[in-house]
């Protein structure tokens, strides 16, 4: 893999929250706010949160290619670029713009590597807390400190109505009555901070795009737990998502637990 200097990644997102999304934050005026598609919103913040990072990545890193979820809204032909065996950064801008828009604070900023296909770093950045996690195949979850991150498993064992799952997606709530707890925060770094944190059992999306998971779903691994689709499939940033829900669990039994159980529950809310 091509040596990145993760300090200067992490300086970078630093650097973007603090000239383009913070700022804005709360401050947004309603020019400011628009709707791509139903419930699907985007902010002055996003398009000029995307440009900063696509011009400073590139730059961090010579010859890279840049996916982001804005220039894609406008131009579906960038997701090409997928298909190159060179490095390409997968950009969300700020991921929970819902939240961020209305002034919630469950929202940040995801930045992913990918290198020859393959997910290789996923940065999660907590933009109001100021804190950055970060993922590295083959080695762990770390804070911005370099400090290696550990899921506490003690509740492994746990029964499915018990279970405090995180979602995404509204649709995702006609679930609830399956589980112990099942709370909607609308965004997927949030859901995947929090389930690292300990404060859920599982996490599950129903909207799967490579910006919003490759990152999430390497930092889920890389803690040690188990995440695929529910049909069995592996997620793969780089081939267009099936039309199934994403899981990820502390382990690949209590995985399948969960998954058996979203199976009988609603198979058509995928």
């Amino acid at each position: 893999m091509q040596q990145i200097d993760i300090n200067k990644i992490i300086e970078i997102i630093r650097y973007v929250s603090k000239t383009e999304v913070m700022p804005l934050f709360k401050n947004l005026k309603t020019s400011d706010i628009r709707e791509k598609s139903p419930d699907d919103f985007v902010t002055i913040a996003d398009e000029n949160s995307e440009a900063a990072f696509t011009k400073l990545l590139k730059e961090a890193v010579a010859d890279s290619l840049v996916v982001g979820e804005e220039a894609v809204a406008k131009d579906e032909t960038i997701l090409n670029l997928l298909d190159k065996k060179s490095t390409i950064w997968l950009i969300d801008p700020i991921d929970g713009t819902y939240n961020y828009k209305t002034g919630n604070e469950n929202f940040g900023i995801l930045i992913t590597m990918l290198k020859n296909g393959k997910t290789e770093i996923g940065f999660c950045y907590d933009a109001p807390k100021d804190e950055c996690y970060y993922a590295i195949k083959g080695k762990g979850v770390f804070n911005d400190k370099h400090q290696k991150i550990s899921l506490n498993k003690e509740n492994d064992k746990k029964k499915i109505s018990n279970m405090h799952g995180l979602v995404g997606h509204s649709q995702l709530v006609k679930l609830k009555g399956h589980f112990g707890k099942l709370s909607r925060i609308r965004c997927s770094l949030h859901i995947t901070l929090k389930f690292m944190k300990g404060e859920a059992d599982f996490v599950l999306w129903n909207t799967i795009t490579p910006w919003d998971n490759a990152g999430c779903s390497l930092l889920v691994a890389e803690l040690g737990c188990y995440i695929a689709y529910v049909d069995g499939r592996e997620f793969i940033p780089t081939q267009k998502p099936h039309q199934s829900l994403l899981l990820g669990a502390k382990n690949k039994q209590q995985w399948q637990e969960i998954a058996d159980a979203i199976n009988l529950a609603n198979q058509h809310i995928c």
